[in-house]
């Protein structure tokens, strides 16, 4: 079923998903407060406009159960740990031993962390908020792992093999601060390149320019695909070279300008495949992440399971198995 999760072995239907709330600087611990804060935190997150007929459907009126994974708070402290040290935002306190802390915080806690929480009365009659238990995951440790303005949550209502309505709550990392897309990584990457003495100034262009999909290598992918892979728009003024395994983390240089780690596409799948939402089989079969709700799903024209004509090519192959590990935002 296209509609089906398993999240460590348990199954569920994906009823609905929320995606992509921002983690303001309000409901963090005030440890992890930016300097421009001058409050405590106010422990309740906001969601959006109690108007809003998506919000009205997909919350209760009543109690609910949440659930975060305690694996996905290890991957985003990992993702996060550059951020940790290096502090790109302003913080009030120096974060940089939290990141330690909170993973041997981590260490005793089950895989499933349960929470319930409810809407919570301080939004009056226009913000729709929510807010747990004080002393709970949610409000206690959550708030102290994640980071403020640059973390983003989604939130999956699914239905158990009980029957049973639960929300699970998924945080992750705005797609700048991403170690395999943060600017300062990149400007180290790029810095080493500059400075090997191995490499010659045009081919030190070629590496540096494919970062951006410009250059030799947006020809070679050009020249590989000859049009978007999804919409088959062949207007080269509309293609984005994409890097299938970002440039970032490539392991060399032949990585960074081989044309089979490219996939040509315009702009908006770009961005879906860039920010992994969707990803690819090595045959050229579709998988849409769980966490972009069925209605976005819809508007952008997403088919799951729909076969796009993707030539075989072994490097190609080993290129996307690393976007379906690492990039694509599965269950």
């Amino acid at each position: 079923m296209e509609n089906e999760l398993t999240l460590l072995g348990q199954k569920y239907i994906n009823i609905n998903t929320f995606d992509s709330i921002v983690i303001p600087d309000c409901f963090v611990h005030r440890r992890n407060k930016l300097d421009y804060s001058r409050g405590n935190g106010e422990a309740k997150l906001y969601i959006g406009s109690r108007k809003s007929i998506e919000i009205q459907s997909f919350f209760k009126k009543t109690s609910m159960t949440g659930f975060l994974l305690k694996r996905d708070l290890l991957e985003y402290l990992q993702d996060a740990k550059f951020e940790y040290e290096n502090k790109e935002q302003v913080y009030r306190e120096n974060i940089t031993d939290y990141w330690l802390e909170n993973n041997k915080m981590l260490e005793g806690k089950e895989e499933v962390l349960f929470f319930e929480f409810t809407e919570s009365p301080a939004g009056g009659d226009s913000r729709y908020y929510i807010s747990s238990i004080r002393g709970d995951i949610f409000y206690k440790e959550f708030r102290k792992i994640v980071l403020p303005e640059i973390t983003y949550i989604s939130i999956l209502r699914l239905k158990n093999i009980d029957n049973k309505e639960v929300f699970y709550f998924r945080p992750y990392l705005n797609y700048f601060y991403d170690p395999r897309h943060h600017s300062a990584i990149i400007a180290e990457k790029e810095k080493e390149i500059e400075e090997d003495k191995t490499l010659g100034q045009d081919k030190k262009k070629e590496i540096i320019y494919a970062r951006k999909g410009q250059g030799k290598y947006r020809t070679s992918v050009i020249d590989e695909m000859g049009e978007c892979l999804i919409t088959r728009v062949n207007d080269e003024r509309m293609l984005i070279a994409s890097h299938i395994k970002p440039w970032a983390v490539c392991e060399n240089d032949r990585e960074r300008i081989d044309k089979y780690n490219g996939l040509l596409l315009t702009p908006t799948y770009d961005r879906l495949f860039d920010q992994g939402f969707i990803t690819f089989s090595n045959e050229g079969k579709i998988f849409v992440s769980p966490y972009l709700s069925p209605l976005n799903t819809k508007r952008l024209g997403l088919i799951p399971n729909k076969q796009y004509d993707l030539s075989l090519h072994e490097r190609r192959s080993d290129y996307l198995e690393y976007h379906r590990q690492c990039i694509f935002k599965k269950g």
